[in-house]
């Protein structure tokens, strides 16, 4: 499982890579902060609606990324 949870990440540097590199240094910005925003979203789930709606939510954001990015990367590899 945490091989598929880590993969969407490199394989989106790869692909911005190959179109711009001006484009990484927002990724990695966006990487950094939304790591800081997702740790203090999910104490506030875990504490204030428990366990199960946290998980819920974390694997709800997986699988959104992964659509948005497969989306993209169809669309856009053409």
């Amino acid at each position: 499982m945490g091989f598929f949870m880590g993969m969407p990440f490199p394989l989106g540097i790869d692909y911005l890579k190959s179109k711009s590199d001006n484009l990484l240094p927002l990724a990695f910005g966006t990487d950094g902060s939304m790591s800081v925003v997702g740790t203090l979203a999910g104490g506030l789930l875990l504490i204030y609606f428990g366990m199960n709606a946290a998980f819920i939510f974390g694997l709800a954001s997986y699988f959104m990324a992964t659509a948005v990015f497969c989306y993209y990367y169809i669309i856009f590899a053409l």
